[in-house]
C-alpha cells in the first residue's frame, strides 16, 4: 500500500497540475488508509486548488481546517499555500495574523504571495504597511519580493510605481555581488519595459530593452519603436525596426514555416514604420529615412502612401534632393500605392531651381490627369512661392 511518502509526492505532481479534484482525492484516500498526511502534502493539496475559482477556494479552506482535526501544525508553506490559493487582499492579514498567533514566521514567498495581491486589487494603504512589517522583521530583500511588486503594480496599471520599485532596485546587490536588475527574471523586465512604455520613461526603455537577452515580444517592440521615435531618438528606433523586421516575407512576426502575415500585422508593421519616419521629418535624418523604406520592402513590410510622403519630406528637407526624387520614382513603380500631393509638395519646396519646380509641378497635374490624388493644393502653391523667393 502507499505510503505517506509516496501520497506526498502524488500531492506535488497534483499541485503542479492545479488538479483540485485529484488533490482533494489523495487527501481522502490518506485518511480512509489511516494516515496523516505531512504538512507538506497539506500544502500541495491546498496549491492544487488554485485555478479551479470559489468551489477550489472552498476546498482549500476545508483542507486547512481538517489540519486542525489531524493535529497538524501548520508551516509557512501551507500558509503560502492558502494565500496563494484564496488569492484575495483582504484575507492577507487574517492570514499574517494567525501565522503570528501559531508562531509561524513568513518567509520572504510569504510576503511576496501577500504584497502581489495587494498592489494588483489597488490595496495601497494595507501595501505600505505589509512593506513595512517586512522591514521591521528583517526578512532579506529577494528577487521574489520585488518581482512581487513589480508584477502587482503592473496588473493593476499603476505603471509609475511599477518603474520606481525597479529603480529602487539598481543599487541592490545580492551576496555573490551581482545585482538585483542583473538577476531579474525575463518575465519581470517584459513587465518593465511595458511599464516604462505606458508612463513615457523611455530611458527606463532602454536600459532594460539592453539588458534583456532576447528581445521582447512584437508587440512591445513596436511601442517602443513609437516611443523612441516620439523621443527623436531615430538612429535606436531604426535599429529596433531592423530587429523586429528582419526576415523577408515575414513582416518580423514570428509566424513559423510555411506561414505568411496577416493584413493586420502588415498594416500594424506599416504603422511602425509611419512612426519611425514622422520622426526622421522632424529631426531632419533623411539617411534614417532611406534605410527604413528599404529595409521595410526587403522585410515585406508595405509601405503606404504616407510611408513615401514622409520618406521623400525627410529627404528633401534634410540636405538631399536627388534622394527624394529617386524615392518619388520608387513611389511611381510601386503598383500598390498612388502618388499624392504630400510627396510632391515637399520636393517644390526645397527644388534646387525653377526648372526642377515646372518639370514637378508638369507631373503632378499629369499624375491628376491619370486618377491619382495629386491635384496641387494650398500647401504646393505656398511652397512654390516660398521656393521662387529663395531662387530669387
Amino acid at each position: 500500500a502507499p505510503d505517506r511518502d509516496t501520497y506526498n509526492a502524488l500531492a506535488r505532481v497534483t499541485a503542479a497540475n492545479r488538479d483540485a479534484a485529484a488533490g482533494v482525492g489523495l487527501y481522502g484516500r490518506m485518511r480512509a488508509a489511516g494516515l496523516t498526511p505531512y504538512p507538506e502534502t497539506y500544502g500541495s493539496i491546498i496549491s492544487a486548488c488554485r485555478g479551479a475559482g470559489e468551489e477550489g477556494k472552498a476546498r482549500a479552506t476545508e483542507i486547512f481546517a481538517s489540519m486542525g482535526r489531524d493535529l497538524v501544525r501548520p508551516t509557512a508553506q501551507v500558509y503560502n499555500a492558502l494565500l496563494a490559493t484564496a488569492a484575495d487582499a483582504d484575507k492577507v492579514q487574517s492570514v499574517l495574523n494567525q501565522m503570528t498567533s501559531m508562531q509561524v514566521r513568513p518567509d520572504a514567498r510569504t510576503y511576496a504571495i501577500a504584497l502581489r495581491l495587494l498592489a494588483s486589487q489597488h490595496r495601497l494603504d494595507d501595501l505600505e504597511r505589509t512593506l513595512r512589517a517586512v522591514q521591521e522583521q528583517s526578512i532579506p530583500s529577494s528577487r521574489e519580493i520585488y518581482e512581487a511588486l513589480i508584477d502587482g503594480y503592473t496588473r493593476a496599471g499603476i505603471y509609475s510605481e511599477t518603474v520606481r520599485v525597479w529603480q529602487d532596485i539598481s543599487g541592490l546587490v545580492l551576496p555573490n555581488q551581482v545585482s538585483m536588475q542583473a538577476v531579474a527574471s525575463t518575465r519581470t523586465k517584459r513587465q518593465v519595459l511595458r511599464a516604462a512604455l505606458k508612463a513615457n520613461e523611455w530611458e527606463v526603455c532602454l536600459s532594460v530593452y539592453k539588458s534583456l537577452g532576447e528581445p521582447p515580444d512584437l508587440h512591445t517592440s513596436r511601442a517602443m519603436i513609437v516611443t523612441l521615435s516620439g523621443a527623436g531618438r531615430c538612429e535606436e528606433a531604426l535599429r529596433l525596426f531592423k530587429m523586429t523586421h528582419d526576415r523577408p516575407g515575414g513582416a518580423g512576426e514570428d509566424l513559423g514555416a510555411g506561414k505568411s502575415p496577416g493584413a493586420d500585422a502588415l498594416r500594424n508593421s506599416t504603422r511602425v514604420l509611419n512612426s519611425l519616419l514622422a520622426a526622421s521629418v522632424r529631426e531632419r535624418r533623411w539617411t534614417v529615412a532611406v534605410e527604413a523604406l528599404r529595409h521595410a520592402r526587403e522585410a515585406g513590410v508595405r509601405p503606404d502612401e504616407v510611408s513615401y510622403a514622409s520618406a521623400i519630406s525627410a529627404c528633401a528637407r534634410g540636405g538631399d534632393y536627388r534622394a527624394g526624387l529617386a524615392l518619388l520614382e520608387a513611389m511611381r513603380a510601386d503598383g500598390r500605392v498612388r502618388r499624392t500631393v504630400r510627396a510632391y509638395n515637399p520636393l517644390l519646396y526645397a527644388a534646387p531651381d525653377v526648372e526642377t519646380t515646372r518639370r514637378i509641378l508638369r507631373e503632378m497635374r499629369e499624375a491628376a490627369g491619370a486618377g491619382e490624388g495629386c491635384e496641387p493644393d494650398e500647401v504646393t502653391y505656398v511652397s512654390i512661392v516660398t521656393a521662387a523667393a529663395r531662387l530669387r
